[in-house]
């Protein structure tokens, strides 16, 4: 993939991660999104958006504050797929137990998507409006090359 395609790939990645809702659709569901992957989106943004210091520094607490809940959300995956293998592994299976963890899941994944949300808007913010351009023009591409 070329350079201004893994960035444009980023900048989708890191704005539908921000915006999705929480099971990780855009955090590589299978092998999710380490620290190294993050910061590589996160220098290919600010280059391909050319941040001056200061967006850049507050496009990194951003991006810190999303990283940050990576771990809680594997963990909530990892925790059903244990449910559910203890489940079919048992002689009668225990609808509370599978709800039970979905319940605890489903209230972090909407705090997840809220914290999500806002640090879409916090990033609008940071730009200018010749880079929210660039940046809706990057998402575009990305969304003909991939399909709508």
């Amino acid at each position: 993939m070329s350079h201004k395609g893994l960035v444009s790939l980023g900048i989708l990645a890191v704005t539908a991660a921000l915006v999705s809702s929480g099971c990780g659709h855009w955090c590589h569901r299978h092998h999710g999104m380490s620290q190294e992957k993050l910061d590589k989106i996160e220098k290919h943004i600010a280059s391909k958006l050319d941040l001056n210091k200061d967006q850049k520094e507050k496009f990194s607490v951003i991006m810190k504050r999303f990283s940050e809940k990576l771990p809680q959300m594997k963990t909530h995956r990892e925790k059903m797929t244990d449910v559910l293998i203890t489940q079919f592994g048992s002689e009668k299976f225990d609808s509370v137990a599978l709800n039970s963890e979905m319940d605890a899941a489903a209230k972090d994944f909407t705090d997840v998507r809220k914290l999500m949300v806002q640090s879409v808007a916090d990033f609008y913010q940071i730009l200018d409006p010749e880079q929210r351009k660039k940046a809706a023009d990057i998402m575009k591409k990305y969304r003909e090359c991939f399909g709508k």
